[in-house]
């Protein structure tokens, strides 16, 4: 099926449509895995006027993405991969219309939202990379947070404690190539 999938989509996207963003979507969450992320990504696309198609345009670009969106969260079995893979995206308005598309409970991911908000990236990123256990893509912003004394031994706590010093050498060689 996601041999299928992809050459559907392939086909659909070429005519660029808007009438084709609900079948575009069922393209990705049909895959096996679905393609969360590929298919946020699409969205996220649509939303921002990443496509030039003169009958996307014509619909509504907000429209159109949010449709989509509804859609994705309608074929899903599981919602909360749907919020954690916008989360991981590191787009704070994706995951929101993703909480209130979804009906979870705003009091849930309103706080986290606006907490992330608050932070500076580097930390937010961090944040969120924890939250969803990504404990490799963890440590560049584990590195980057700050000089204090309290960022350093966070930074090594999660390097330790991972077993993830061949990416923190990595990250720290890169760091000093950008110096």
């Amino acid at each position: 099926t996601t041999w299928l999938c992809l050459r559907m989509r392939e086909v659909m996207q070429q005519l660029g449509c808007a009438d084709y963003v609900q079948p575009i979507v069922a393209t990705f969450a049909q895959q096996e895995p679905p393609a969360l992320e590929d298919a946020l990504s699409f969205l996220r696309r649509l939303r921002d006027g990443g496509f030039s198609s003169s009958a996307v345009k014509q619909k509504g670009n907000s429209s159109a993405w949010e449709v989509g969106l509804e859609y994705l969260i309608f074929l899903s079995q599981d919602v909360n991969a749907i919020f954690d893979t916008a989360l991981g995206m590191y787009d704070f308005e994706l995951v929101q219309a993703v909480g209130s598309k979804s009906q979870k409970d705003p009091r849930e991911y309103l706080p986290l939202l606006a907490e992330l908000r608050a932070l500076p990236l580097a930390q937010a990123r961090l944040r969120i990379n924890l939250r969803l256990k990504r404990f490799a893509a963890a440590v560049p912003h584990a590195l980057r947070v700050g000089a204090t004394a309290e960022a350093a031994e966070q930074a090594l706590l999660l390097i330790r404690e991972h077993g993830l010093f061949s990416e923190a050498l990595r990250e720290l060689q890169a760091l000093d190539a950008e110096e």
